[in-house]
């Protein structure tokens, strides 16, 4: 297909989101895999909630304030207008 991942990769990719996403997860299998992987709580404290964390939410949460079909309406505007 073009990707630099093997048939192992992709067979366990769904185990390798799941060890990303729980921070309680045993990654050992995914450290063998992608040795050059950052496997660590960076900031010592788990259960707390960063700037970044809420960055993250804040940016997320913009991407569902588009309104599509207002913006359809004013493309169907322009041409109307001829712009």
């Amino acid at each position: 297909v073009g990707v630099p991942y093997s048939d192992t990769d992709i067979a366990q990719a769904g185990a390798d989101l799941m060890a990303q996403a729980n921070p309680d997860a045993d990654a050992g299998d995914l450290a063998a895999r992608y040795p050059k992987a950052q496997i660590r709580d960076y900031d010592g404290d788990p259960t707390r909630v960063t700037e970044m964390d809420a960055l993250v939410a804040y940016l997320q949460m913009l991407g569902t304030l588009v309104e599509v079909n207002s913006a359809a309406a004013q493309e169907d505007l322009a041409e109307e207008k001829g712009r």
